[in-house]
């Protein structure tokens, strides 16, 4: 049995990663069973090198669409014209979308015009319940093509039945990204400003803002909140020029708020692991933390990961700083929710996908 698996973002390859090991140590076994590593090449080709993808055994992709850059619409259309040949020429037995990238939405699309393979989606049924996110409409489209969904949240489930799909299509398997996560925690390596700074466990704000800075004066507002009610504690600000650009615009300025380039995973980890709190819009970010029982703060409407609320260490505050505010102080006076683990985020999703694969083909 051949299994095509894409790629399109950073994000997913620390999903991909245990699902690729997972197969070859079921092809050593014996089964038969195969993979097609396919990355769609619509993001920096950087992401496929550095530390952390050897640590997880990720191989050079088999094939690459080499999408280059253009809007999503054209990346999408591109992703869907180029997989559809190789679908017409090599079709696999089955094709496992991962997460809500275009490359899994169009991967997905041009699958289902040819009608000739089953497909399977990894965190399926996630949910923002803002349509005008571009990922949700992503996960929209690519969960109506699906015919196996592979869950890691109550919640996720929940939504699949509410849009009709049959229980015995839905697999329960737990977050595959924690399994990378679990794998890759003994390499969490201190970055140079730790010593620089002098920075002590629990004595430091780590604040994480992916999003594209639409307003100079938001971006100021938030900054000038964490910086007051900080007491004092450095504010580790992972930026891109662009947003330098901004604050240095917007003209924010405090002794303990430290601005660095992006950082790898391991060095980022390092310091969500034994920050005081982390503040951010990353879903990725409320995974670790949860992970990690650090506090996390999520400063955008951003629910996907559900039990990151209501069984982790996150809270939301969805842009009222009054509510930040608050926060700090059950920060301060040892309040916060000790959170836990949420179910089957145990390092052992990928096995689990690979057992339904089975058990279905």
């Amino acid at each position: 049995m051949l299994i095509d698996i894409i790629a399109g973002e950073h994000s997913d390859f620390m999903k991909i990663a245990p699902i690729l090991e997972a197969i070859r140590k079921e092809h050593y076994k014996g089964t038969d069973i195969k993979y097609r590593y396919i990355y769609t090449g619509h993001h920096n080709d950087r992401v496929l090198s550095g530390n952390i993808y050897s640590k997880l055994g990720i191989e050079k992709p088999h094939i690459n669409l080499e999408t280059g850059s253009g809007t999503p619409v054209e990346q999408t259309a591109t992703i869907m014209v180029r997989y559809e040949k190789i679908l017409s020429v090599s079709p696999p037995k089955l094709i496992l979308l991962i997460g809500d990238s275009n490359a899994a939405m169009g991967c997905g699309v041009a699958a289902k015009k040819l009608q000739q393979v089953d497909i399977g989606h990894v965190d399926a049924g996630l949910r923002s319940h803002d349509i005008s996110k571009p990922e949700e409409v992503n996960r929209i489209v690519t969960d109506a093509v699906t015919n196996y969904y592979f869950t890691s949240a109550h919640s996720a489930n929940d939504n699949l039945r509410k849009a009709g799909v049959a229980e015995s299509n839905i697999f329960f398997v737990g977050n595959v990204r924690v399994d990378s996560l679990l794998k890759l925690s003994p390499y969490f390596e201190q970055p140079l400003l730790w010593k620089k700074l002098n920075l002590k466990p629990q004595g430091y704000i780590v604040f994480v803002y992916q999003r594209e800075v639409l307003s100079a004066a938001i971006l100021k507002e938030i900054l000038n909140c964490i910086i007051e009610i900080s007491q004092g504690m450095p504010i580790i600000f992972p930026v891109s020029n662009k947003v330098i650009e901004v604050i240095e615009q917007s003209n924010i300025r405090a002794e303990n708020l430290v601005l660095t380039k992006p950082m790898g995973f391991l060095h980022l980890s390092y310091l969500v692991k034994h920050a005081k709190v982390v503040i951010t819009d990353s879903v990725e970010l409320q995974e670790d933390s949860t992970m990690m029982h650090v506090p996390c703060i999520t400063i955008n409407n951003n629910k996907e990961r559900l039990e990151t609320f209501t069984v982790g260490t996150n809270k939301i505050i969805a842009g009222n700083l009054n509510e930040l505010r608050l926060m700090f102080d059950l920060l301060h006076t040892g309040n916060w929710k000790k959170g836990n683990i949420p179910y089957l985020w145990d390092g052992k999703a990928a096995s689990r996908i690979i057992a339904a694969i089975k058990h279905i083909k």
